[in-house]
């Protein structure tokens, strides 16, 4: 398996940002083209965060499946604590209270 994180940023502004968060994995720029149009996990959108799956089969790749990520979805079921956590460090931070 290989996980390549795409977005529409150039490869300089990728590297920094995930070398400021400690990723290790593939990055790949597609500057807005049309390719990301097509293989998006929302038909026409050029930057929409999610996951797609391509299979390798008889050394054709072909898409198999996509998913879409935000609050709510089935991969991260932490998102609604997340927030929460983060409302609540910013409270306490204001307060001085430390919780």
């Amino acid at each position: 398996m290989a996980i390549v994180l795409p977005s529409k940023d150039a490869p300089e502004t990728q590297r920094r940002f995930a070398n400021s968060r400690g990723w290790r994995f593939r990055l790949a720029s597609h500057q807005g083209g049309g390719c990301i149009r097509e293989q998006s996990t929302i038909p026409g959108n050029d930057d929409m965060p999610g996951a797609v799956l391509y299979q390798m089969k008889d050394a054709v790749i072909r898409r198999k499946n996509a998913v879409v990520f935000g609050p709510g979805d089935i991969s991260c079921s932490a998102w609604h604590w997340l927030a929460m956590a983060s409302t609540t460090a910013l409270r306490s931070t204001a307060t001085g209270s430390g919780l």
